[in-house]
């Protein structure tokens, strides 16, 4: 089963690196696809399964996982329906939630309480802290083409337009 992961990820450099830990520990959002094994009755329909999944929900992270597989406690803050294609058994839902939240399970969990059984299709990050899609996101390509631009024309100005200034991150810190 092949997933797709897209969306914001924030990537310092330097210094940077120091204060990306609470960045990481912020809370953050995203849309998620979820594919049910059959026909789901009238449930999904009225966007009742992903409404059932706020609060606090005990999470046992998959066995092919980046993390100790230690039952832990994580935060739905909120989540909602945003489309079901009962033809071809997907379920779209926008979730905000704690960092540290695994969203494979949480589309186990939507499968377990709609009664027919779900796993994730594919996953984007729409929100990371204070980031979101809108702040500036590039991709790697961009990156590489910037550096590409500084290192055989010495043209620093797209180098400047993809990588942003720590002050990015600090501009909604309190002191």
């Amino acid at each position: 089963m092949i997933l797709h992961y897209t969306g914001n990820l924030i990537v310092c450099i330097d210094r940077a690196t120091r204060r990306v830990k609470s960045e990481q520990g912020a809370g953050k959002e995203y849309v998620c696809v979820a594919r049910l094994h059959c026909r789901c009755p009238g449930r999904c329909q009225g966007g009742s399964g992903p409404r059932t999944l706020t609060g606090a929900v005990f999470q046992r992270p998959p066995l092919i996982s980046a993390v100790k597989r230690e039952l832990r406690i994580r935060t739905i803050y909120e989540s909602k329906l945003l489309e079901y294609d009962a033809e071809r058994h997907l379920v779209v839902f926008w979730i905000s939630c704690q960092a540290g939240t695994d969203v494979r399970t949480l589309c186990v969990h939507l499968g377990l309480i709609l009664g027919v059984g779900g796993h994730m299709q594919e996953l984007r990050r729409v929100l990371s802290g204070i980031l979101g899609e809108k702040d500036n996101m590039v991709t790697m390509h961009d990156i590489l083409d910037a550096q590409w631009m500084y290192d055989n024309f010495k043209d620093e100005s797209y180098l400047r337009r993809v990588v942003m200034p720590l002050e990015v991150l600090l501009t909604r810190t309190l002191r």
